[in-house]
């Protein structure tokens, strides 16, 4: 995959905002369970499991979060996104 491609899926998951919400939040919990992590962001993971794990799958696709046992956190690669969020 091309820099230019690699930047286009970068951006498309911070453009979205559960997908933004997401990073936000375990930037700031550092860690959280699914049921947490969905509440934290205002979903109601009995409701609207299908959206939230569609979102959390997306991150994970891009390298940006990754399950721990049962706790999402993000990798060394989605604390830079979500620092990079943080400046702008």
């Amino acid at each position: 995959m091309s820099s230019l491609q690699d930047s286009c899926f970068f951006l498309r998951a911070i453009s979205n905002p559960v997908r933004l919400a997401i990073l936000r939040s375990l930037d700031n919990l550092k860690s959280a369970p699914y049921t947490k992590l969905a509440l934290s962001i205002g979903l109601n993971p009995a409701r609207e499991s299908g959206n939230f794990n569609y979102h959390i799958h997306y991150l994970q696709k891009l390298g940006l979060i990754r399950l721990e046992g049962l706790n999402y956190n993000l990798t060394n690669l989605g604390r830079t996104v979500a620092a990079f969020l943080d400046s702008i």
